[in-house]
């Protein structure tokens, strides 16, 4: 997406906001342990809200839940928690050129899907109409937009994508792959911003297959 393109729609949003709120996201692993992937996210701005995120693996696919944390942005406890759990190894993505992102253990590397310009229209047209963000985007759009990262040389199925991402025309903000499970956990970052100028960055949970 050109540098224009992303100004536009930030006029375009900005122009429909009755209070900026600015809520900025930011996501982070914790950890792995058994079928659980633990992740924290913390929302600034007028929030102050962190969400403790937990996605449950099955032989089905993936469910997700949060929880509230009472104290924004403190997740020093979790150190001390994780002495009491059996963690899972994960190996760190890199960005290669900062449009592939691999690590030197993993014979393939992992990129963002191609840009989609009327998906794009599609969300400014429904803002334009009085929606939110992405949720109230996907609630009026099913089945449409939901862009997993592409994983080059491999087949993968994703499981989950988190509920207040915009997950096309994105860019990879960090990747984790957990060998054992063989799963892709993918934090995004989405220039296009929300009414109010709230991010909608968010995480795709993937299953790596065989080529």
């Amino acid at each position: 997406m050109t540098f224009y393109r992303i100004l536009f729609l930030l006029i375009a949003i900005a122009s429909t906001a009755q209070g900026a709120t600015q809520g900025e996201q930011t996501h982070q692993l914790l950890f792995k342990s058994g079928s659980i992937i633990w992740i924290a996210e913390d929302i600034g701005g007028a929030y102050e809200l962190s969400v403790l995120h937990q996605i449950v693996i099955s032989d089905s696919g993936a469910v997700g839940g949060e929880s509230l944390r009472s104290n924004h942005a403190d997740w020093s406890f979790v150190d001390k928690l994780k002495e009491h759990f059996q963690i899972e190894p994960v190996i760190e993505l890199t960005s290669q050129d900062h449009t592939q992102w691999g690590n030197p253990r993993l014979d393939w590397t992992v990129r963002p899907p191609t840009g989609n310009a009327s998906l794009e229209q599609a969300f400014v047209a429904h803002v334009h109409d009085g929606g939110d963000n992405a949720k109230t985007f996907y609630a009026t759009h099913a089945g449409e937009g939901r862009h997993s990262p592409i994983v080059e040389s491999m087949n993968t199925r994703p499981l989950l994508f988190s509920d207040r991402g915009l997950f096309f025309n994105y860019t990879i903000n960090t990747a984790w792959y957990f060998p054992r499970s063989r799963l892709l956990l993918v934090f995004t970052h989405q220039p296009t911003r929300a009414v109010g100028l709230d991010t909608m960055h968010g995480f795709v949970l993937m299953e790596v297959l065989s080529e």
